[in-house]
């Protein structure tokens, strides 16, 4: 499939290791443009998630407690409600009509797997969509805008750091910085999440820096960061 101008950048929610139950993506380009918005709800997949935190330890059943769990239920008619494989075949249908050759999304390794899960048994359906490269938001923010003085700093006087004294570096710590504001929360749902990622994107490719999206571990390169700098 030849290569597009365009990407798709894509936010899954659901629990580790289960399939996910809200899917957001959105198409645009690699100069701020959108193309396309999408918010899908995968009732299957809403069922699979909520049974399981009947049977699991307290701490997993604090994962799921996703407000927009809450809301798709309270609210269904804000969302398209999906089959696992029309979910597989809109994917499939967007990626193909664009020529998308790369998926963005941060913490990339975990929206993957989450696809991955939904494609076992429907890899014939989307052949385009097993061939595209999956690239992470997280890793070429944190090598162009984390590994510095000032967002350490910033962090360390917001209390935006873990348990054991690393620098967080999730979306919403790192969109927060972007904006200027220390109390912004994320929605925690697909499609809200990945405009908030789509930005973090931009502002990594307007750094003018290499951008690297390969998967690795963006936190542990600003703990190296810290130590070396002495920070």
């Amino acid at each position: 499939m030849p290569k597009s101008t365009k990407i798709l950048v894509l936010d899954i929610e659901g629990m580790s290791g289960k399939r996910p139950y809200d899917i957001g993506f959105i198409v645009a380009d690699k100069k701020g443009a959108i193309y396309e918005e999408y918010s899908l709800a995968c009732l299957p997949c809403i069922w699979e998630n909520l049974s399981t935190t009947f049977i699991t330890s307290q701490e997993r059943v604090k994962e799921m407690t996703h407000k927009n769990i809450e809301e798709i239920l309270r609210s269904p008619n804000k969302y398209e409600w999906y089959t696992i494989e029309k979910v597989l075949g809109t994917l499939e249908n967007v990626i193909t009509r664009h020529k998308i050759s790369e998926i963005w999304a941060y913490n990339c390794s975990f929206d993957k797997s989450g696809i991955t899960k939904l494609l076992e048994g429907n890899e014939n359906i989307c052949p385009n969509l097993c061939k595209v490269t999956w690239l992470d938001i997280w890793s070429a923010i944190v090598l162009t805008r984390c590994c510095t003085k000032k967002y350490v700093k910033y962090c360390r006087k917001n209390d935006f750091v873990t348990d054991k004294g690393n620098i967080k570096t999730s979306a919403e710590v790192v969109y927060s910085y972007l904006i200027g504001e220390k109390d912004f929360e994320e929605e925690h749902t697909g499609h809200a999440d990945c405009l908030i990622e789509y930005q973090i994107l931009m502002t990594a490719f307007k750094s003018k820096k290499k951008i690297d999206g390969t998967i690795a571990s963006p936190w542990r390169l600003v703990k190296n960061f810290v130590e070396e700098n002495g920070i």
